[in-house]
């Protein structure tokens, strides 16, 4: 019979464990009891499955929900591309985006990546209002939006980049 366990903790944490535990194992006499309880801890160790942890000032969750809030921001830059070609309200949408992102900075993304992100979607904000006289076919052939488009794209490469302990 398999025995699988599963624990939730953060990596951070798990791994410090181990490593006291491997220490604490080296150094313990090696009797009979200890043997078997050494062999139990690793069995523990080599079955369990973790489920990383992002530890947060406000809660803990698991490294599933930070890739699907990637996926999610990923969504939010590209919706800039169709607001600002219906021109609709993009430079509202990008402040909100901005405002949400520079928060998320103080909870757990800390990187030159998060940085690089936020730079360039700072800079989308110099892309011109066109007003409506203008038709879309010929805004799309501006050299404005066309490095306004390479931009946004830019923006998403960035943010699928983004790792939760900053740089690798």
């Amino acid at each position: 019979m398999k025995t699988n366990y599963q624990i939730t903790v953060s990596e951070k944490f798990f791994n410090m464990w181990k490593q006291e535990y491997e220490s604490w194992k080296n150094k313990i006499h090696k009797s009979e009891d200890s043997k078997f309880i050494i062999n139990l801890i690793d069995e523990f160790l080599n079955k369990a499955e973790i489920n990383k942890m992002i530890v947060t000032k406000y809660n803990d969750f698991e490294e599933e929900v930070y890739v699907r809030y990637i996926t999610y921001v990923k969504n939010q830059i590209f919706k800039i591309l169709p607001l600002a070609e219906e021109r609709g309200e993009w430079r509202k949408h990008l402040d909100t985006l901005i405002n949400e992102l520079t928060g998320s900075d103080k909870i757990f993304l800390r990187s030159v990546n998060f940085i690089s992100l936020i730079n360039k979607l700072e800079t989308l904000k110099d892309f011109p209002e066109y007003p409506l006289s203008h038709s879309l076919d010929n805004i799309k052939n501006t050299e404005e939006f066309k490095t306004f488009r390479k931009t946004v794209f830019e923006c998403m490469n960035v943010a699928q980049d983004l790792t939760l302990a900053g740089d690798k």
